[in-house]
């Protein structure tokens, strides 16, 4: 299986799933984790035996990444895709992704419901509006819209937790 993962905040923050997927593939399947904070996931990684057998890193921007991972003739090649990273990029991150995946392949992708301010703006506390902008709603509002009306894939919202959208490519 081959995927590609884009965390938000790096690894730092999401290191036990990036541990828990990579041990559930086969040797054969990479991850590859852009914009990473190497500190204690490093440690973490090395120790769990999978840090050179099945994680790619890459760092830098994850458009780029995703322009070089298709430049290189992977278009069509990936299995699945979890995306959990800038709203505002969230957009670019589909398209891109959707490039990659082989027909049939996954897309998983986080945080689509913002704490419910996808849908009223006024439900978040004091904490959330420090962290999540009217751009980053507007962004989620507008890729959600598109992916619900996209041709290319079916579709279907979990609303658990922050909300989970899966995307199968036809």
């Amino acid at each position: 299986m081959r995927g590609v993962e884009f965390p938000q905040s790096g690894i730092f923050y999401d290191c036990y799933g990036l541990v828990s997927a990579s041990r559930n593939r086969p040797l054969s399947g990479t991850s590859i984790p852009d914009y990473i904070k190497v500190r204690q996931p490093k440690a973490l990684l090395q120790s769990a035996s999978l840090y050179q057998l099945k994680i790619d890193f890459r760092f830098g921007k994850a458009t780029r990444t995703l322009d070089a991972i298709i430049q290189s003739g992977a278009a069509g090649s990936f299995d699945f895709v979890f995306i959990d990273a800038d709203k505002k990029s969230y957009d670019q991150y589909y398209e891109k992704s959707l490039a990659l995946l082989r027909p049939g392949g996954v897309m998983a992708i986080d945080n689509v419901l913002l704490f419910g301010s996808v849908v009223d703006g006024g439900v978040l506390d004091a904490d959330l509006e420090t962290r999540i902008t009217d751009a980053d709603i507007g962004a989620m509002r507008k890729l959600n819209e598109k992916i619900a009306t996209d041709p290319r894939v079916d579709e279907t919202m979990l609303p658990i937790a922050d909300g989970l959208t899966l995307v199968r490519k036809l």
